[in-house]
């Protein structure tokens, strides 16, 4: 005698919102089942079905609380100086990758002086391409460097959604004299090793450390793309942090 197929688990590919833990067993999920939001590329898988007190599990952010609109954020897996600094940059853009664990609404882009310098920054975010730098998503304008203070811009193309995944943080400067609250490059750096890996074992594993990438720019002018750049690894200086303030979750 044949044995009987079990019954179909219910899924939801098509919902408007995150499943609440009356999404259970009375209605036909099961352990296994499987919750898809489309609008904010966010998915979730049941591990418990009780009814009224059902558990859904969100892939890819245990990690993470979720952000809340009108916070400041930094991207997830940046390394973060206390507080020191780097070598003027002007003309070049400097890069640190990070993570949006879901997709948020970026209304603001924002750097820290740490040594003021007569002159300005500009901040933009760039995303991922092949595991490394693509198109431009946002880019902030001038942001004066003559005080030691935290900055902030708006995009200049307006608030723009960022969907969950790697992107690019980058700064570029238009003088030698300011400094940035910046990503660690003179220990070891685990986090970029991990993400960026390179094709030196001792700057991936030892105390030289590197703090992520530049290539050449022009400030006022941040490219559209960054696809076919040349990416220098950032072993003597330190690239600024980039943090972004959330609107509208979905």
């Amino acid at each position: 005698m044949p044995l009987s197929s079990p019954p179909p688990i219910r899924s939801n590919f098509a919902a408007s919102r995150a499943p609440l833990n009356t999404d259970d067993a009375s209605q036909g999920y099961a352990v296994g089942s499987r919750w898809l939001w489309p609008l904010t590329r966010s998915e979730w898988r049941c591990v418990d079905a009780t009814a009224g007190a059902a558990i859904w599990i969100q892939a890819d952010v245990l990690d993470h609380g979720g952000y809340v609109a009108g916070n400041w954020y930094l991207p997830v897996q940046t390394p973060q100086s206390t507080g020191g600094a780097n070598p003027g940059t002007a003309g070049l853009i400097t890069l640190l990758p990070g993570v949006l664990k879901e997709r948020v609404l970026i209304t603001a882009l924002g750097v820290r002086v740490s040594t003021a310098g007569a002159g300005n920054v500009s901040s933009a975010v760039f995303r991922s391409k092949a595991g490394r730098t693509g198109a431009l998503l946002v880019n902030t304008g001038s942001m004066s460097t003559a005080s030691v203070a935290s900055i902030s811009a708006p995009p200049v193309q307006g608030d723009q959604f960022a969907d969950p995944g790697l992107y690019w943080f980058a700064t570029m400067m238009d003088n030698t004299a300011a400094a940035l609250l910046s990503a660690i490059a003179t220990a070891a750096n685990p986090v970029l090793s991990a993400l960026l890996g390179s094709v030196s074992q001792t700057i991936a594993m030892t105390a030289q450390g590197f703090g992520g990438y530049t290539t050449p720019g022009t400030f006022g002018s941040w490219p559209a793309d960054l696809s076919a750049a040349t990416l220098t690894e950032l072993t003597s200086a330190r690239a600024g942090v980039v943090s972004f303030k959330t609107g509208a979750l979905s």
